[in-house]
This record gives structure tokens, sequence and C-alpha cells, in this order.
């Protein structure tokens, strides 16, 4: 290889070099993986609408009202620990209700990094509480790409997951 050429090489390969060092000595430390808690979960249910007859005010039994539950929701505060959980995490609630023995999932997904004290808010929709009744058990989890961070559960989830299945 003449001089001028190997010169060259030289050059650009020590050009390079000292272009990478400062890319190495600024490497990632290790990624610590998001922490969260949950701290409350409140259910609210809102009761169905009274209506009023005009009348003696005497009814037979079978033409009673029956007390019902038309909607309601479900208040989680949590806390996300630092340095935050990345956008995309799940707050997710599984309801079991009174007619209905099978799990109702209802997610709520993050949009943004989650840092410090979280309220999320799922509601209950009145066609599903007039299909299955009011919420009876419930679990509530927080999920970051599979991995459950934080779970709380009423205290008779686990009875009626059993009876359930």
């Amino acid at each position: 290889m003449p001089s001028g050429v190997r010169g060259l090489a030289i050059g650009l390969a020590a050009l390079l070099g000292a272009a990478l060092l400062p890319a190495r000595a600024v490497q990632p430390g290790p990624l610590v993986p998001p922490k969260a808690d949950i701290l409350s979960v409140e259910c609210q249910q809102r009761p169905a609408h009274a209506f009023a007859y005009a009348g003696a005010g005497i009814r037979p039994p079978d033409m009673a009202p029956a007390p019902s539950v038309e909607s309601g929701y479900f208040l989680i505060e949590w806390f996300a620990h630092s340095p935050g959980i990345p956008p995309g995490a799940l707050v997710m609630l599984e309801t079991i209700s009174d007619r209905q023995s099978l799990v109702q999932n209802h997610i709520h997904r993050t949009t943004s990094k989650s840092e410090g004290n979280q309220t999320t808010r799922i509601e209950i929709s009145p066609e599903q509480t007039r299909a299955g009744g009011p919420v009876r058990e419930w679990r509530v989890r927080i999920v970051w790409r599979g991995r459950a961070l934080a779970a709380r559960t009423s205290p008779g989830w686990a009875a009626a997951r059993r009876a359930g299945t």
C-alpha cells in the first residue's frame, strides 16, 4: 500500500476512534424497572331514578320496584415511583357482578409518562349494570409491558373467582 494511502487510512481510523470515544464514555447506566403502588380504590354506584305513581299508595308485592343500581364508577388513586412509568401503562379493572359470574374487563391506557400521584376514573355503563347487576367484587392492577406492577382486590375476590370457574 503506498505511504499516502496508508497515512490516509491511519488518519481516518484515528479520527473515527476519537469520534466514538465520547459515545462510549456516555453509555446509559442500568435501566430502573418501573414501580407503582395502588393507594386506594373507591367504588361509587349511583341508584336508579325513582318514579312516583299516582294512586292510593298501595301496591301488590310483585309490583314493588326492586332496588337497583343504574351506573357507577371506580376512582383509583395510585403512585408511580421515580423515574416514572413510560406511556402505555394500563390501569386494569376487573369486575364480577351480582347476576354474572364472568369477569368484565375495563382498561384505561395512559397516554403520557406517569410519575407521582395519579388518579384514574373508570366508568361502569348503565347497560352493563342493568345486564349484570351492581358490581360485587373487583380487582385493580397497574400493568406495563405485560408485567403487573401493583394489584389490589376487594375482600371477596378470591372466593368469587373460585365460585365462577
